[in-house]
């Protein structure tokens, strides 16, 4: 973990850090904007990106599968389901200084701002990824 002790007079007063992978690169258009315009305007300690879905999820743990989505949404016809949100702060992520410092990403009082753009869902990790991207620049 990096202390905020750690940090120089210059850091100390930055009003925050925006935190951003190189490997997403197929933002939404204006994510930045929107991340730090809510950071600023707002008392949210870390704003970050997120994909809105309106899916059901599930995990395994120990060989058992169970439902992650409230009970009450699995039915629904996902146009009137209440969305829920991943996390994408390789997308974008507004920090404040001592969130930074402490190690952490996201703070004890986040903010999100979401997006539905699926192009931006390209996380560069292989070759194919990075051909995927290529073809969906190219159109």
């Amino acid at each position: 973990k990096f202390l905020y002790s750690q940090l120089n007079d210059t850091q100390k007063s930055t009003d925050f850090f925006v935190y951003s992978q190189v490997t997403e690169p197929l933002k939404p258009k204006d994510i930045l904007e929107k991340c730090i315009h809510l950071f600023e305007n707002s008392d949210h300690d870390s704003v970050f990106a997120a994909y809105k879905m309106h899916k059901n999820l599930w995990e395994i743990k120990n060989d058992q599968i169970s439902l992650l989505t409230k009970k009450n949404q699995t039915e629904a016809p996902r146009q009137i389901k209440s969305p829920i949100y991943r996390e994408d702060t390789g997308i974008c992520c507004v920090i404040s200084p001592e969130i930074f410092a402490s190690g952490r990403r996201i703070g004890d009082n986040p903010g999100l701002v979401s997006y539905e753009d699926h192009s931006a869902l390209i996380d560069i990790h292989e070759r194919k990824d990075l051909e995927l991207a290529d073809f969906l620049m190219e159109k």
